[in-house]
């Protein structure tokens, strides 16, 4: 018998084009046998030079592996050999990991609830590193240190240590909601059928793992595709914001691309002691008065245009904390203050 001269297949299988064999390629459907596929010969190998190689590859599913700390309350069902089905039997709370650690790229996964009744729904990262145990809940301490989550039937549809933000929406059952993670910028961004929401995790350096969350008994969501891309999908965005940065630091980002019209609402936070006539004043800001302060410092000359808008929102939604409402007031005043005013706030800072 003669030696086969390209790997295991004779003479490489010569009658077949390009276009026939990226068809085939494209039929595959998890990225496991495609890569056995492009191993069949050297012909077939050669694909990978072809333009249309990429945009196929992207198309092409990671296997859907979890990590289940408790079988009695949470059952794997596998579907179609590609997508899985969660199904929750209890009523309690249940962090479920994918096994495969993500970093390296652009890595995209699609899922849905259902039966959820609207409640205890959660999709996002966790630190790779971190263990999470048996019926965890992603608010709750310590796991949430370690845990970044978009959250469905939840007052806060953004959570991160503790904290919750508004401005994304809320997904309901039978939505299809994406995450969308970049190692290369660190991002985390969460679509709702197919819309980009505002509000997004930056600063993310580490290794992480994509998780989803569950309370309710006869809970279940279907993980529909894992997925490496070529490029993101998402893009800048009009009142987009930085919610936090997911670090071991204390400190987090936070940023409007335009401060009149992005509302954001969080517990206040302490700002350093100031003097007033010799007394020790503590005086407390939403942290939505905090972001508007930073952006229109530098912009001092702008201030009276925004500054009715912003107050207005603020006290429609009852979030302008009665402690800061004389130094907002002070923003009416006349053009030749607001410097002067910019510079108070801050000395608040400092």
């Amino acid at each position: 018998m003669a030696v086969p001269k390209e790997y295991n297949v004779i003479d490489g299988l010569p009658g077949l084009g390009p276009d026939v064999l990226l068809y085939v390629l494209s039929e595959i459907r998890l990225i496991s046998n495609a890569v056995q596929f492009l191993g069949v010969c050297n012909k077939i190998y050669q694909l990978m030079n072809h333009d249309r190689f990429n945009k196929i590859i992207e198309t092409l599913n990671y296997p859907i592996e979890i990590v289940i700390k408790d079988p009695d309350c949470i059952q794997l069902i596998n579907i179609d050999g590609v997508q899985k089905k969660i199904n929750q039997k209890k009523s309690e709370w249940h962090i479920i990991s994918l096994i495969r650690m993500v970093e390296n790229g652009i890595w995209s996964l699609e899922a849905m609830f259902q039966n959820t009744e609207e409640f205890g729904t959660a999709i996002g990262i966790v630190r790779d590193s971190y263990d999470i145990p048996s019926k965890a809940c992603y608010t709750n301490q310590p796991h949430t240190d370690h845990i970044a989550a978009f959250c469905g039937g939840c007052l806060y549809p953004v959570w991160y240590k503790g904290q919750g933000t508004k401005r994304n929406d809320e997904f309901k059952d039978h939505q299809i909601v994406k995450l969308e993670f970049d190692s290369y910028k660190g991002t985390l961004i969460l679509f709702i059928d197919n819309v980009q929401q505002p509000v997004y995790f930056s600063g993310i350096k580490e290794k992480v793992r994509f998780i989803i969350s569950m309370f309710n008994n006869g809970s279940s969501c279907t993980i529909l595709s894992l997925k490496q891309l070529i490029d993101p999908t998402s893009k800048q965005i009009a009142n987009q914001l930085i919610y936090r940065e997911l670090k071991n630091a204390e400190s987090f980002d936070l940023h409007f691309n335009d401060v009149s019209t992005n509302p954001f609402y969080a517990p206040s936070v302490e700002l350093k002691n100031k003097k007033d006539n010799n007394k020790e004043v503590k005086i407390k800001f939403s942290e939505l008065e905090i972001i508007l302060l930073q952006q229109l410092i530098p912009h001092a000359s702008v201030i009276q245009t925004c500054a009715h808008e912003i107050i207005q929102f603020s006290t429609d939604h009852e979030i302008l904390s009665q402690n800061a409402e004389a130094l907002w007031s002070l923003l009416f005043t006349p053009a030749m203050n607001v410097q002067l005013v910019a510079t108070e706030a801050v000395e608040l800072f400092n």
